[in-house]
């Protein structure tokens, strides 16, 4: 999940988690099931977001889903499914399953050389391959060893686990990114998932496998974006109160910034307008500041929003600063929490200081969009 994890974090405020008994996590012997695995890690999950989860991180994801509709937003599962082995009128993985396969395996190979020959494969029909190709190869190099015991028993879990019935009751969104050429999830099933909830929505890649996050991450990359911004392409629309900015030299140095306990407003309409105002504490601003006009700021034009990217570009109509009429302003926008976005620079801005500068600014939702939809 490393791919997946550096591309969101950047925009998002990213929980990653490992499973029990992987990575750094210890085992613990009283877990037979999913839904044990789930709650073992229920704790250190935010209390509302949106799921990505790959694989038998899937059905972690769905047990909670599941048994804890209120903290599932959004489920988006990559190469998931509610059953992994086929069976009657179920159509999945061979049986008797992964147990079977990957034990003599491990046994002959080590954990590790195998999961190496697994995303070797995984790249096998990949030409040229993608940048993460030799990003996979240091992470398994580096994998930390899973004890024999302990995989075998994940592979048990993996293999008995039937989700397919309390699928059905899962209330909210459920986008499923899967290479068409998945062996693990089939595409002959997916119909089969689709029909046990109408609130699934499948994302084909093709030519990916089982792990397309690495093997295809431009194409996957902009599916995921495009899933987690819909329903909420507008998500900008409406009003943000400023809280507090963060002033930093092209060096990434924090410097002071006069105008971080200022306050202001934001507002975007549907119709593609916008208009901020910023002003600086006055209690707190110099006179050089008050004489250069900077303790306050505002400017209104029209603003286009680039959902790949996270950036949100303001062309700027008027301002009470000359030198921004009929600019444009390029920001990245992170989501930090729901409610709370940051907008940071592009481009360093000079107007304001001697030096160029970069400024992020944070802003709170105080309304909904329904005041601005036309």
């Amino acid at each position: 999940m490393a791919p997946v994890v550096d591309a969101l974090a950047s925009k998002y405020h990213v929980t990653n988690v490992g499973l029990p008994g992987s990575g750094h996590s210890d085992w613990n012997d009283n877990i037979k099931n999913i839904h044990d695995i789930a709650d073992a890690i229920l704790a250190v999950l935010p209390k509302e977001a949106i799921y990505v989860a790959w694989s038998f991180g899937g059905l972690v994801a769905q047990s909670i889903a599941i048994r804890y509709p209120e903290r599932v937003k959004r489920f988006v599962g990559l190469g998931a499914t509610p059953k992994f082995i086929a069976s009657t009128n179920w159509i999945g993985f061979p049986e008797p399953g992964y147990l079977a396969l990957v034990r003599p395996k491990v046994a002959e190979q080590g954990f590790k050389a195998f999961l190496r020959g697994y995303y070797e494969y995984e790249f096998s029909k990949v030409d040229p391959k993608a940048d993460s190709y030799s990003l996979m190869q240091k992470i398994c190099d580096h994998r930390v060893e899973i004890d024999s015991t302990v995989l075998c028993k994940l592979m048990e879990i993996c293999d008995s686990t039937d989700l397919r019935k309390d699928f059905k009751s899962i209330s909210c969104p459920i986008d499923l990114i899967i290479g068409n050429e998945d062996e693990n999830v089939p595409k002959a099933a997916w119909q089969n998932i689709k029909t046990l909830n109408p609130n699934v929505k499948i994302h084909e890649i093709n030519g990916a496998g089982h792990a397309p996050f690495w093997t295809h991450p431009e194409e996957f990359n902009k599916i995921l974006n495009r899933i987690l911004l819909r329903g909420n392409m507008n998500f900008l629309i409406g009003e943000w109160s400023f809280t507090n900015s963060i002033l930093m030299d092209i060096y990434g140095q924090i410097l002071e910034d006069p105008g971080s306990k200022g306050t202001g407003m934001l507002i975007y309409t549907a119709s593609g307008n916008m208009a901020g105002q910023l002003s600086a504490n006055r209690v707190e601003s110099s006179k050089k500041e008050i004489e250069f006009k900077t303790d306050y700021i505002a400017y209104y034009g029209t603003y286009e929003f680039d959902s790949n990217s996270m950036q949100v570009t303001h062309h700027i109509v008027n301002s009470n600063i000359p030198v921004l009429v009929g600019a444009s302003i390029k920001r990245q926008v992170k989501i930090i929490e729901p409610g709370l976005i940051s907008l940071k620079l592009i481009e360093p801005e000079t107007f304001i200081t001697n030096q160029p500068v970069y400024r992020e600014l944070f802003w709170r939702r105080i309304s909904n969009t329904s005041s601005y939809q036309v």
